[in-house]
């Protein structure tokens, strides 16, 4: 998928709510102190830039990064695949 069709069937997920949270996010990496209600927030209402997630060898293919600020202007970039829904593989959060 393109960028430009990525960044529309993005925005159409997001506005519908369609947001879910892989196992990893869930369960992985609690120190990072995200709550699921807070990424669904997050990908959901905040304004942010979408990217082709290919910068690291260890990227998942046609994921894409989301990158966008918290409450409190802190960086976070997420990485999401985008099916029917807005599949949020990573998050992590600049401190």
């Amino acid at each position: 998928m393109k960028l430009t069709e990525a960044r529309m069937l993005f925005n159409s997920l997001r506005s519908q709510g369609k947001i879910s949270l892989s196992l990893h996010v869930q369960n992985d990496h609690k120190d990072r102190l995200f709550t699921n209600s807070e990424i669904i927030y997050l990908i959901q209402h905040t304004k942010g830039r979408l990217s082709d997630n290919n910068k690291f060898p260890s990227s998942v293919k046609g994921s894409f990064l989301y990158e966008c600020k918290d409450e409190l202007k802190r960086d976070v970039q997420a990485a999401i695949i985008l099916k029917n829904d807005i599949l949020v593989i990573h998050i992590f959060r600049r401190v």
